[in-house]
């Protein structure tokens, strides 16, 4: 099986009567009053990227 076999996201059949969203779509919510569950991953991500960005500048910023 080879990665030419395997159909792209935007071709997936509907499930629920939601449309399929098309490849390389982000999934996007609202941020002002999140559900208990997005909050979460809300939180999550920028609990990440917040790690991240200390670990580059502790990387690139020369020592005092």
């Amino acid at each position: 099986m080879t990665t030419a076999d395997i159909p792209p996201v935007a071709e997936k059949a509907r499930v629920g009567g939601k449309r399929a969203t098309p490849a390389g779509h982000v999934k996007v919510f609202k941020i002002h009053n999140p559900s208990r569950r997005k909050g979460t991953i809300l939180a999550d991500s920028m609990t990440q990227w917040h790690l991240a960005y200390e670990r580059l500048l502790i990387r690139f910023m020369p020592p005092q």
